[in-house]
């Protein structure tokens, strides 16, 4: 059985009686993503020590980098400008991590921010506030549900992975890949133009939440597939 490794996040807890005290936490969907592939999940601290992060790249088979905070703008060289609440250790830690596995050439998908931190560490920048920048909202809707299109690469990875032109996607994200990095293809595009999917060397990163879809499209689920299978 092959096992996926799932990043995570850290919360601080504001409730009366645990107050301070820091969470280490994943959203269920990630993980019965992998579970329904038949793959065992395998959940990755957010904060570990490199020689933590060497063994669970080893362990292995691939990496499930997940959604969450905006990222320190500080990792790509920028200044906070309207970038929203992020935590500088969990993102030291992360960034680290996504490059260790990237050199392990094992299969990477990156989600939402999964797929920001990938175009970090290869050198790409990230628009902080797509609403300062074009003034238009791309955190449409919290529910997960359908709020626009995304138009496929002709000939790309993801034209081949799902066999269509293009997909209907949920939208939780205010930021958005900026300069795209050395290696990387954009290969899916919402009608705005901000790159909604990139692929690279056993790498495939979406800026919507397929985790929250696979009940109502299908085709989410080859995603996950390619993970486990590529």
């Amino acid at each position: 059985m092959k096992k996926i490794g799932i990043t995570t996040s850290q919360m601080i807890m504001v409730d009366p009686s645990l107050c301070g005290n820091k969470k280490t936490s994943v959203n269920t969907s990630y993980v019965q993503s992998i579970q329904e592939t038949g793959a065992l999940p395998v959940l990755i601290p957010c904060v570990l020590s490199r020689w933590e992060m060497e063994q669970y790249v080893s362990m292995c088979d691939g990496f499930l980098l997940t959604g969450g905070m905006d990222i320190a703008p500080v990792l790509y060289g920028a200044m906070p400008q309207r970038c929203g609440a992020f935590d500088y250790e969990v993102d030291v830690c992360l960034l680290e991590f996504v490059k260790l596995a990237l050199e392990s050439h094992k299969p990477i998908l990156g989600i939402c921010r999964g797929m920001q931190m990938v175009n970090i560490a290869l050198g790409g920048t990230l628009i902080q506030d797509i609403p300062a920048r074009s003034g238009i909202d791309h955190s449409f809707d919290y529910d997960g549900n359908i709020v626009h299109s995304v138009k496929l690469e002709a000939d790309g990875d993801f034209n081949k992975l799902f066999e269509v032109d293009s997909l209907l996607v949920n939208s939780l994200h205010h930021q958005a890949i900026d300069a795209l990095a050395e290696g990387l293809k954009a290969e899916a595009f919402a009608p705005d133009g901000v790159i909604e999917g990139i692929s690279g060397p056993n790498l495939i990163g979406v800026q919507w939440h397929p985790e929250l879809m696979r009940e109502i499209d299908p085709l989410m689920k080859r995603l996950f597939e390619w993970l486990v299978n590529h």
